[in-house]
């Protein structure tokens, strides 16, 4: 905490823990960041998909799958298929989705795959295809299985870029 600027080159890697509340410009090496099991709230600038990592398995998803896609076109299944969900779409009022988590029945074709108390982390952006923040939300279906009941914001990825251009990929994500 006693730092505000690292020099590093392409090859070294560096490793930043304790995420919450957080505010972290990427380097120009691999960078990669740690979110403890209830850290949120952090803010990412300068993440480059290449060879930047997100480390959130100490807040587990039910799955370990990855899955990039239009908003809508799949039933998700939290618990067999889908731990980290890239929506390829802009995302009406992402940067605030757990204040309506209704917002969250526009990513999926269903819930028929998604067990009561199932989580797995989204990321959206309101201009998906620009260069505008991108939003890692944790979410965990209610009781029944048939909504979203809670929703966490991890952190926001300023500037992200493209979501749809499969750049952000499993190699960006630590999820178990």
């Amino acid at each position: 905490d006693a730092f505000t600027t690292i020099t590093a080159a392409a090859t070294d890697v560096i490793n930043v823990t304790t995420m919450n509340g957080a505010t972290v410009e990427g380097s120009s090496a691999e960078d990669r960041f740690t979110f403890g099991a209830g850290e949120a709230g952090a803010t990412i600038s300068s993440l480059t998909a290449a060879v930047d990592i997100l480390n959130l398995s100490a807040r587990a998803a039910s799955d370990t799958g990855f899955l990039s896609e239009d908003a809508g076109t799949t039933a998700l299944d939290f618990g067999d298929s889908h731990g980290f969900i890239v929506i390829e779409d802009n995302v009406a009022n992402a940067a605030a989705m757990s204040d309506n988590l209704g917002d969250f029945n526009n990513l999926t074709d269903g819930y028929g795959g998604i067990a009561g108390g199932e989580s797995a982390y989204f990321l959206v952006s309101a201009n998906a295809a620009g260069d505008a923040d991108a939003y890692v939300w944790f979410a965990t279906a209610n009781g029944g299985g048939d909504a979203i009941g809670s929703a966490t914001l991890i952190a926001t990825l300023s500037g992200m870029g493209d979501l749809s251009d499969g750049a952000f990929t499993t190699d960006n994500v630590v999820l178990a």
